[in-house]
């Protein structure tokens, strides 16, 4: 099989090849569906490499796919798309799934679309279905779900990798992840350990997931508006699937979107833990959750409310 390196400068076109392989190449089409694209309907295609191949002195080389999911996000996604094809790790697959964006999020996707594998805009069911929509089109071996406005580190694939090496099965590889506050100025880790679940979620910006996870126990529940990745969470902890701790920051949260809805957030993570933990324990950690939101709006008011998030996640910058 020859190898294609389109342009040595993207970590999305360094290994590709021309040879069709046996996957869903394209999304089924869509009469409302606004436009596509990328190096697939290009006839270009990507997948892993073992240590016999010689591409990365005789250790493995598996795709990691990455997928953005995107509406409305022309303020913020340039910079997401940069971080993923600017990654030093010579394997990866980018998917963008944009929900039929009204702005010039479609452009800047169109700009890009040479070192985008597959990327659609059509009307969807929210986030959680156009996420699914892109895990159905995944030929990586490790799967990374990044928004727009959020953004990995340098090397962030390249230290997931490293440590996917290192297991001989399907896991969860979380590492840490730097968040802004709603004041704009502020910064806070948030620690992608373990140590939480099943009580309190994790960061989805850091997490990377084994594909076969996805395959074996599903995608997201898209009854879900902002707690399905807390669902996935506690789903595969609840069937004692690993969880690999990367101690490294390897991505940036710069907005919260949707999940800034504190109560609405503490609402679904409610339904979640009814499930997964003793329901007496789940209604007092929600109520715990209500009463701690309202007092965060009141020291919002005060000005003095990134100091208390600051206090619970550890760190501040």
């Amino acid at each position: 099989m020859k190898i294609i390196n389109l342009n040595h400068n993207f970590s999305t076109t360094r290994k590709l090849t021309s040879d069709p392989l046996q996957y869903p190449i394209l999304y089924p089409p869509n009469l409302e569906r606004k436009g596509e694209g990328g190096l697939r309907s290009q006839g270009y295609f990507k997948q892993s490499y073992d240590e016999a191949s010689g591409l990365s002195d005789n250790l493995p080389l598996p795709l990691v796919t990455i997928i953005t999911v995107v509406f409305n996000g022309e303020k913020h996604l340039e910079q997401t798309i940069q971080s993923v094809i600017n990654q030093t790790y010579d394997n990866v697959e980018y998917i963008v799934i944009d929900g039929g964006s009204t702005d010039g999020t479609v452009d800047i996707i169109r700009k890009y679309e040479n070192q985008i594998d597959y990327w659609v805009s059509e009307p969807d069911g929210g986030l959680y279905h156009a996420i699914n929509k892109g895990i159905t089109l995944c030929m990586g071996r490790l799967v990374g779900i990044i928004h727009a406005g959020d953004n990995y580190t340098l090397e962030a694939i390249v230290e997931v990798v490293e440590a996917y090496l290192k297991k001989t099965s399907a896991a969860l590889f979380i590492g840490d992840c730097q968040c802004l506050f709603r004041d704009n100025y502020n910064w806070y880790i948030r620690s992608g350990n373990l140590g939480p679940l099943p009580y309190k979620t994790l960061p989805h910006p850091s997490t990377f997931v084994s594909l076969e996870i996805y395959k074996k126990y599903g995608a997201f529940e898209t009854s879900f508006k902002i707690a399905s990745d807390y669902e996935f969470f506690c789903r595969c902890f609840a069937q004692s699937v690993e969880f690999i701790y990367i101690n490294k920051t390897i991505a940036i949260m710069m907005n919260p979107g949707i999940s800034n809805n504190y109560y609405m957030t503490a609402k679904e993570e409610l339904m979640v833990r009814m499930r997964y933990l003793p329901k007496l324990l789940a209604i007092i950690i929600f109520l715990r959750s209500c009463l701690t939101i309202t007092g965060h709006k009141a020291l919002e008011y005060l000005g003095l409310w990134y100091l208390i998030e600051a206090k619970r996640h550890g760190s501040i910058g």
